[in-house]
């Protein structure tokens, strides 16, 4: 396994904070209408973690506000998402074939991570990029 240096960790965590500059003002603006559309407060926070994808947030709004069923909404968020599929084609040489590390960062993938990773040189360790993706969810 490979170990994490300071001066990665450093560079992971200092490469995630424009992620997080933008992450702030979006998150914000969509507790503001989650509420403004009904939702409960607390639901806001927690589907941000659960879901994590900015464009199905946003237009899970509307679909809950009209009572949309939960399938609808499901496939909805289906068809969003497709886009990391190919997300993930182009990812295909830098990550494992086998082992729990490609599950996770497929979980963690955004535009915003997918956008970094590809700038990365190819021979960056999975847990350099593992890192990068943690931070970008976790701030």
């Amino acid at each position: 396994m490979t170990e994490i240096k300071t001066n990665d960790f450093r560079w992971d965590l200092t490469t995630s904070i424009p992620v997080f500059m933008g992450y702030i003002p979006l998150g914000v603006v969509f507790g503001f209408l989650f509420v403004q559309a009904g939702g409960p407060w607390y639901w806001a926070p927690i589907s941000s973690l659960l879901i994590y994808g900015g464009a199905v947030q946003y237009m899970m709004i509307p679909m809950l506000a009209e009572n949309m069923p939960i399938s609808a909404i499901a496939f909805a968020t289906f068809v969003v998402n497709l886009r990391h599929v190919f997300y993930g084609l182009s990812l295909i040489d830098v990550v494992p074939k086998k082992g729990f590390s490609k599950w996770i960062l497929a979980f963690l993938l955004t535009d915003e991570t997918y956008s970094i990773l590809t700038t990365l040189p190819k021979d960056t360790s999975m847990t350099k990029r593992l890192c990068l993706a943690f931070f970008n969810y976790c701030l």
